[in-house]
């Protein structure tokens, strides 16, 4: 705690699509949550992410800060939302503070882009299986019971050349910020 008796470090999941997934489910809590919010596009807007890392990069006390996605699919957004997500947290991180990226994930997206992404920028990878085929594919629906299995398979393949590129990013110099970051516009309040 701070002398405010503030926290001095907490964790907060980003769930950039809210509860939109590529998969449908039949066990899924989130199902019924779109429901509760008629006609939002559950996409986080750029405003409301840069609001995100800058309140959360500053409100920090300890040298290092976890950034953790989770959905729905986070992978959804796109890899030039994640692209500016990493610009913004470059924007706002203080000198010295030390980032930590991981994401929680299906995998059905992931690919060559996706993986040379994560390996790049360091992050921690889940990838959500529910075991065996015969089992992980009971409840899914649709086409995606026809692939997710073999799909996430080949993106755990992939593992190892993540591993490896990322093992070399380790060792790559951190560039430190010469200036302080820009106040974040309402602080004090919540995105």
């Amino acid at each position: 705690m701070t002398m405010h008796g503030e926290p001095a470090a907490y964790h907060v999941l980003a769930k950039p699509t809210g509860p939109i997934c590529n998969l449908d489910c039949e066990y899924c809590f989130f199902l019924s949550k779109e429901q509760l919010y008629p006609g939002d596009r559950f996409r986080m807007a750029d405003e409301i992410l840069e609001t995100y890392f800058c309140q959360l990069l500053e409100s920090h006390r300890t040298p290092e800060v976890t950034i953790a996605w989770q959905g729905g699919e986070p992978t959804m957004m796109g890899l030039d939302f994640f692209r500016r997500a990493m610009e913004l947290v470059e924007q706002y991180r203080r000198p010295g503070q030390a980032i930590s990226h991981t994401i929680q994930t299906n995998g059905v997206l992931v690919d060559d882009r996706w993986a040379s992404f994560f390996a790049e920028h360091n992050f921690l990878v889940g990838l959500s299986i529910d075991g065996p085929e015969a089992l992980h594919d009971r409840y899914r629906s649709g086409q995606a019971r026809r692939w997710i299995v073999p799909a996430c398979e080949g993106r755990a393949r992939r593992a190892p050349r993540i591993r490896r590129r990322r093992q070399r990013a380790v060792h790559r110099p951190r560039r430190e910020r010469t200036r302080p970051p820009s106040r974040c516009i309402g602080t004090s309040g919540t995105i």
